[in-house]
């Protein structure tokens, strides 16, 4: 399983507009809030998935935009 993460924000509007700008170019995104000590983080992924075919289609997509990401496997 793979992740998409185009961001982790400490406030959650910023990562709300990250996730409104892709909603823009046609990119569905989830805001993850995370807790690390006693900061939360708000990450901005696309996914999971084991598709290969779409996680390739979303990364040109997102290249084609000019976004920048990173991509993570997920450990099981």
């Amino acid at each position: 399983m793979y992740v998409l993460q185009l961001g982790a924000f400490t406030r959650q509007r910023e990562a709300e507009s990250m996730k409104a700008r892709l909603a823009l170019v046609g990119m569905s995104a989830r805001v993850q809030p995370v807790r690390l000590g006693r900061q939360t983080y708000y990450r901005v992924r696309i996914g999971p998935t084991s598709d290969l075919e779409q996680l390739n289609t979303d990364r040109a997509r997102l290249q084609e935009h000019r976004f920048d990401f990173d991509l993570l496997k997920l450990v099981q």
